[in-house]
């Protein structure tokens, strides 16, 4: 009887652990369609994603691309939960762009780490013209890139982001 009462317990997480992940397996293609959509147009200006920890770090993905034009996939700890799209304007973008110059992103190591676990890993990737840079922040990383995360993700969190429909 005991055994029985196993059997049935783990044929019943295996079934929610399938569902869950055909659930993850489906965003993870609507992400996917509209950053390709949009890709194959059109240059990425900024990346800004943050993963995930074992507290409530935000799990998410904004793509701003350079002529405007944004995507944001959410999947936890933020405001929104899917899928969104959004147009930037020129005086936005640029706005985005200074922030980034003023506080040094160009200049900043491309990595930042230590052996520390259980931390989000921030990556940041801005592309003007020719020049490309992309950080990459786990932990030990200075003021002014803490100071350029908070900025982004405040971007992240505000901007009137619209449900991204799932149309080719």
């Amino acid at each position: 009887m005991k055994w029985n009462l196993v059997f049935v317990l783990a044929l019943s997480l295996s079934v929610i652990g399938c569902n869950s992940s055909k659930k993850a397996s489906s965003d993870t293609e609507v992400k996917s369609e509209v950053i390709e959509a949009d890709t194959t147009e059109n240059l990425v200006l900024v990346s800004f994603e943050q993963t995930g920890c074992f507290g409530t770090c935000p799990v998410h993905k904004m793509v701003i691309f350079q002529d405007g034009s944004a995507f944001y996939a959410a999947e936890r700890h933020t405001k929104l939960q899917g899928a969104f799209t959004y147009k930037f304007s020129v005086e936005e973008t640029e706005n985005i762009v200074n922030k980034a110059k003023e506080l040094g992103f160009f200049e900043m190591e491309k990595e930042y780490t230590s052996p520390i676990t259980d931390l989000p890993t921030t990556t940041i990737f801005i592309q003007l013209g020719e020049h490309a840079h992309q950080v990459i922040a786990y932990s030990s990383y200075p003021e002014n890139t803490q100071k350029l995360i908070e900025y982004l993700y405040g971007i992240s969190q505000s901007t009137e982001w619209e449900k991204a429909s799932n149309k080719k």
